[in-house]
């Protein structure tokens, strides 16, 4: 039962290209398949060099950032999909289209 849930869950994300230049089409290989590709955007080249600070120009400072599942959905299914791929490389029609499984 589990495994076609997930069949199915992995059936509203279209087939994606992976490295090799071949398709995931199986609902198993796509979560794996978008983690690496997210993991990647993570990562930090040099984890121990200090990271520049900004001059503070305003008094406040936020010290906690809270939100939820069905915030994080709401605003990726804002996302205006035909709008070209930013500079982060992630298609706004992937982020769009994959809302329920990112969020």
């Amino acid at each position: 039962m589990k495994d076609q849930q997930d069949e199915e869950r992995g059936a509203s994300i279209l087939s994606l290209l992976q490295d090799d230049g071949s398709l995931a089409h199986l609902a198993h290989e796509k979560p794996n398949l978008l983690a690496r590709h997210f993991a990647k955007k993570m990562h930090v080249p040099d984890p121990e060099r200090t990271p520049l600070t900004m001059p503070h120009i305003i008094k406040d400072t936020l010290l906690e950032v809270k939100t939820s599942e069905s915030e994080v959905r709401k605003k990726l299914l804002e996302v205006d999909k035909n709008q070209a791929t930013g500079s982060d490389n992630i298609s706004p029609h992937l982020l769009h289209q994959c809302a329920n499984e990112l969020a």
